[in-house]
């Protein structure tokens, strides 16, 4: 089925893109895309795969700290093939990633499952960070923001307390399979694992940021490192708050219309900007998964067999 949402995702999409380039007029968006210089991609690709690569740095850390047997090569193939299934709903395609290494190490899901779970909210936690800043200094969605940051503070202070998820576990027989999974990630909840693997994701989403950051100067347009840090990061969370595949759609229009609005751009080169963006770290993430899986599984699991 998460195979299946990555060609919903591409649909999705091509049909958002045509859509949002209509609306900032066809021509003056190509116009400011190829005015775009084409020094700054390199730049732009290296701060992305800067990004996956001390993510997955995290990723093999949590193994490490469960006491699960894992090689850094195994590691880093399933973490970069996972990036395949960041165009699925909520990224929830990446649990994938659990069952790619029960074939390669034969752990059970509830053994894994867990790391997924807090690799991920450790990333929302350090892209609510980031965009904290731009919340407390512009003034905006401060309301909504404390209510997801609320909710993340409990949540989280909820899943530290063994005595009250136990008790949430035992109101039905049907929680069996995830009381095992907690019970296996209790490490990962320890605060010096926690506060350790949240600093990893802060630097590696900064580099996202400041790619955006880039893009702009890329255009010849006068962007705030602040501004471009709080714009991307808001519109990160509220396209994964709507569960929608990459948070299509979602994350786009944020994004051009946060630029246009902090810094005054016309439409069609915010739109432009954040064509670009998306191409180099949601799209360019994509292909990087797709070439480890196809690629490096075929050399991971050659050399087991």
């Amino acid at each position: 089925m998460a195979k299946g949402n990555i060609w919903i995702g591409l649909i999705a999409g091509i049909v958002i893109y045509f859509v949002m380039t209509v609306y900032g007029n066809y021509e003056k968006v190509l116009v400011a895309v190829s005015s775009f210089r084409m020094e700054y991609i390199p730049v732009l690709l290296s701060l992305a795969f800067t990004n996956y690569l001390l993510r997955a740095f995290k990723w093999h850390y949590f193994f490490k700290v469960v006491g699960l047997d894992i090689s850094l090569k195994e590691s880093l193939y399933v973490f970069l093939s996972g990036l395949l299934m960041a165009v699925t709903p909520g990224k929830f395609g990446e649990v994938w990633k659990s069952w790619l290494v029960r074939d390669l190490r034969g752990y059970e899901l509830h053994r894994t499952v867990p790391i997924v779970f807090m690799d991920r909210l450790t990333d929302v936690i350090a892209i609510l960070t980031l965009a904290s800043f731009g919340v407390l200094i512009f003034g905006a969605s401060i309301l909504s923001f404390s209510i997801i940051a609320a909710i993340l503070f409990i949540m989280l202070i909820m899943l530290r307390s063994e005595t009250i998820m136990l008790v949430i576990f035992g109101m039905s027989a049907r929680f069996e399979g995830a009381k095992k999974a907690y019970l296996n990630s209790l490490n990962l909840l320890h605060w010096r694992v926690f506060v350790l693997a949240v600093l990893i994701s802060l630097s590696a989403w900064f580099m996202e940021c400041l790619g955006f950051y880039l893009t702009f100067r890329g255009l010849s347009v006068e962007a705030g490192l602040l501004e471009s840090t709080f714009i991307y990061a808001i519109s990160s969370v509220a396209g994964a708050l709507t569960m929608l595949p990459g948070g299509l759609g979602v994350t786009e229009t944020s994004m051009a219309g946060l630029s246009s609005h902090l810094f005054g751009l016309n439409k069609s080169t915010s739109i432009a900007a954040t064509f670009i963006i998306r191409a180099v770290t949601l799209w360019f993430a994509v292909i990087v998964g797709a070439i480890s899986y196809f690629l490096g599984g075929r050399l991971i699991y050659r050399k087991s067999a």
